[in-house]
């Protein structure tokens, strides 16, 4: 049987129902310069050209770029440029015509500010014409615009010049140190006073102009503003000497001005007993006024400025005292005072606040120029509690009108605190010889509730000598209360003969 048996079936493999995926390759990456290379040609049979096993296939062969693209570094190619509207173009306004004396001020008060002529000495200024001229013209020039029709350029240089440095006619007396005092009068005839008598320079203006110019030079070298306006001027020059003046059209006769300088010499009691200002026994008796640390005030009359005095009390201040001086000016000096302070009120600084200093530092002397009723409350309040051993200065033509005078600026203060600010007063005159004296030395008490003056020393006129007044100081026979407490105390070993009448 088994030779009849039918074959086995020939089956094919079972075929998987999910076969396996099969796992794709990344694409390769696109170089995005490969990109424009050339593909080898096919073979005539189309199969791809095979590349010699001994050149290694690189993955991104560096071809170079086709002739019809230029590869270039990115970096430079062009960028994207941004529109931006262009800026509106600003059509300027017409300057505005300024007049010859707005233009003329404008200029010189640019010279000043270029040349600093307020720090050169005020005789040296006319130096620096040539400068002037040359720093002149070019800012004139920048200011055409302004220009009214009409004007002369050249004209105007001129006179701003002669406005900043026009003191051709007075410089050789700005420079004599001889020179006290120099006047031009409405007549324009320079006068000076070298001996305490005005007499004439053989000096003359020509034009009324030359001397506004001159005022107007010296103005601006004082600090005041030289474009606005001027009829009166009053100023400091740096050297301390006052300029006032008058102009047109106030000063209807015509323009004037004085320029008085501030004494050089250095004042001591000996040389003013040399000009008979001072007699021994006042010297003797201010001398102990100031070891005892007494506050003076000096009356001064018209035509005196007590400069020469107050200098002559701080020379006799021991050298290593703390000094404060407030002046509206540069009079005194402080020659040998190794602690030695000044204030110029002239520059904005008040005088309560100089109080306020010297009371903080422990200042033992103070020593102020001429007083205002405006400083004068503080001024007392100072000098009756926290200040001893100062001075001040007062206008006065007696020493009643002037202890008077302060009476009334107080306003109802205590009747004793004018005693206790200055119980020494000292009255200085213009004599008729044109002389300065000391015509009284007084001390004021507060006694039975009333405030009274009692004279220690008078001036008395015996005569004249080669135009001169002659006399002697005589003592009236008073002795100041303080020196009699001190006595009294024991405190001080006095020789009070000297007030004896």
């Amino acid at each position: 049987n088994s030779a009849f048996a039918a074959p086995e079936p020939v089956m094919d493999p079972p075929v998987p129902l999910d076969p396996e995926p099969v796992p794709l390759e990344d694409p390769p990456a696109l170089d995005p310069i490969s990109a424009f290379e050339e593909t080898p040609p096919p073979s005539q049979d189309g199969a791809p050209t095979a590349t010699p096993a001994s050149a290694p296939v690189p993955l991104t062969p560096p071809t170079p770029a086709p002739p019809h693209i230029a590869v270039a570094d990115p970096g430079a190619l062009p960028q994207p440029v941004a529109f931006t509207a262009p800026p509106p173009v600003a059509v300027a306004a017409p300057a505005e015509p300024m007049t010859h004396e707005e233009l003329a001020g404008e200029i010189h008060h640019g010279l000043l500010e270029a040349l600093d002529l307020p720090g050169v000495p005020v005789d040296a200024v006319p130096g620096f014409r040539e400068a002037a001229r040359g720093w002149a013209a070019a800012r004139a020039a920048s200011l055409r615009p302004h220009f009214p029709a009409g004007l002369d350029e050249s004209e105007l240089v001129d006179e701003a010049v002669e406005r900043a440095v026009g003191l051709d006619e007075i410089s050789s007396l700005l420079a004599d140190d001889a020179v006290f005092e120099i006047v031009v009068t409405p007549e324009r005839e320079v006068l000076v006073d070298r001996d305490g008598r005005l007499a004439s320079a053989e000096i003359r203006y020509e034009t009324e102009r030359g001397v506004v110019r001159a005022v107007r030079c010296l103005a601006g070298l004082g600090g005041l503003d030289v474009r606005a306006p001027m009829s009166m001027v009053d100023a400091r020059l740096r050297n301390g000497a006052r300029l006032l003046a008058t102009l047109p059209p106030l000063a209807f006769r015509g323009p004037s001005l004085s320029v008085r300088k501030t004494t050089r010499d250095f004042f001591t009691f000996e040389k003013l007993r040399e000009y008979d200002t001072l007699g021994e026994n006042v010297i003797r008796f201010l001398d102990l006024a100031l070891r005892f640390r007494r506050n003076l005030l000096l009356s001064v009359g018209p035509g005196v400025t007590g400069t020469a005095t107050l200098n002559a009390l701080l020379s006799h201040v021991p050298s290593d005292e703390r000094v404060v001086t407030a002046e509206r000016g540069v009079e005194l000096h402080l020659r040998g005072h190794v602690h030695a302070v000044g204030f110029n009120l002239t520059n904005g600084v008040a005088l309560r606040d100089v109080l306020d200093y010297a009371t903080a530092a422990q200042t033992e002397r103070v020593l102020i120029g001429e007083l205002s009723e405006e400083e004068l409350s503080d001024v007392v309040q100072a000098f009756s509690t926290s200040i001893d051993g100062g001075a001040a200065v007062v206008a006065g033509v007696s020493v009643e009108d002037s202890v008077a005078r302060l009476q009334t600026w107080l306003n109802g203060a205590p009747p004793d605190l004018l005693a206790r600010a200055f119980p020494v007063v000292l009255q200085e005159r213009k004599l008729s010889d044109a002389s300065r004296r000391v015509t009284e030395v007084s001390e004021l008490v507060f006694e039975g509730g009333s405030l009274q003056i009692e004279p220690i020393f008078r001036f008395v006129p015996s005569g004249t000598e080669e135009s001169m007044i002659t006399g002697t100081f005589v003592a009236t026979g008073y002795v100041p209360s303080f020196l009699r407490t001190l006595a009294e105390r024991g405190e001080a070993k006095l020789d009070l003969s000297v007030f004896d009448a």
